[in-house]
């Protein structure tokens, strides 16, 4: 796949729950679909300075076309590259869209405990999410 096909996902390298995440993706991504890059120092020139102040709070993709997704749609794509496009598509019923992007928000508020929850062997600390200005 081509650097123009794929979809950038960006990341936060100062998280451990956000580099845990990627890792498991970029493991079962067999495809390649995702080019991972910490929104830190990525320069895709499409990131603009209010997207990566977004980035401080979610997870973004930014699809070829140009399309950003963030935070719980964002996930769901991840999901969907990463080998569970059924799970991945029967959460992305419309029904279930707000408790995706509540249950995204719970998770993203308190990393550290998720963090632990989901890789309990990695030594990675999961960092405190800004709060909005």
């Amino acid at each position: 796949m081509s650097e123009s096909e794929q979809t950038v996902g960006l990341w936060d390298r100062d998280c451990g729950l956000c580099a845990n995440a990627m890792r498991w993706s970029i493991t079962r991504d067999r495809a390649g679909a995702i080019r991972w890059e910490a929104f830190q120092v990525s320069e895709d020139p499409r990131i603009t300075p209010e997207l990566r102040t977004a980035c401080q709070r979610s997870l973004h993709v930014i699809m070829p076309d140009g399309q950003i997704l963030a935070a719980g749609k964002a996930a769901l794509y991840v999901l969907s590259v990463s080998g569970q496009p059924t799970v991945a598509a029967l959460l992305g019923l419309r029904i279930f869209s707000p408790i995706i992007e509540i249950g995204y928000r719970l998770i993203a508020k308190n990393r550290l405990l998720f963090s632990r929850i989901f890789f309990p062997r990695s030594k990675a600390e999961a960092c405190e999410v800004p709060r909005k200005p």
